[in-house]
């Protein structure tokens, strides 16, 4: 039995679904042909799965393997997963997982506020202090919000990535590092007043959309 590669390609975004690759194998049935086992599940929940998917890549392009009896959904599902896959190669860019600066800078501020709050509540004060030199790291249900969160802006955002909105920011005047970026991202998340908007050129201000999340264990 041959050994499956495991893989690190990240999550990508199908509709309104995600799909996680599982493992890439040599074809028993079509010699030389490379096939990759993904599962589509929902979004935010990677145990919540819809259907797996084999797709497999022949003269330069891949397709879902749609073999079976399988709902309409379903076949819908692969053969969207397949397009998305196809998009990932073309741009040169085959993990496709999020930009870690920019991901881990999502929870930073909304983490450090909640944080602080409650240290207050204890009798504890932090006035002139900058909340993110003195908080803690984000534990890791801090993380996962900002993993989900991150998730769910790329989802808004027809499939573009952290680093690829960063650029569109760029364009429009923002100035900003990584970090800053996905600092402003988290706090606008939450809704609060500050955002990557502020120091970017007031005809930009659409140009990335963002969903409201609570930040909560």
């Amino acid at each position: 039995m041959r050994k499956r590669k495991e893989t690190s390609i990240g999550t990508l975004v199908v509709g309104k679904y995600e799909a996680r690759r599982l493992s890439v194998n040599r074809s028993k049935n079509l010699p030389g042909v490379i096939m990759e086992k993904w599962v589509i599940h929902e979004a935010g929940s990677p145990g919540a799965s819809v259907c797996q998917v084999d797709l497999f890549i022949t003269k330069g392009k891949w397709y879902a393997w749609t073999g079976g009896t399988i709902s309409r959904r379903n076949q819908d599902l692969m053969n969207e997963l397949a397009d998305v896959r196809n998009e990932v190669r073309e741009s040169g860019d085959t993990t496709k997982e999020h930009d870690t600066t920019i991901l881990e800078a999502i929870p930073s501020g909304v983490w450090a506020d909640y944080w602080a709050m409650q240290e207050e509540e204890k009798g504890k004060s932090f006035s002139g202090m900058n909340l993110i030199d003195v908080a803690p790291k984000p534990p890791a249900w801090a993380r996962k919000w900002a993993k989900k969160a991150a998730d769910e802006i790329v989802r808004l955002n027809g499939s573009k990535y952290l680093d690829k909105l960063y650029q569109i920011a760029e364009e429009c005047g923002y100035q900003n590092d990584k970090e800053h970026f996905g600092y402003h991202l988290g706090m606008q998340v939450v809704g609060h007043g500050v955002s990557w908007k502020d120091d970017a050129d007031s005809g930009c201000r659409d140009k990335i959309k963002l969903p409201y999340h609570e930040f909560y264990e």
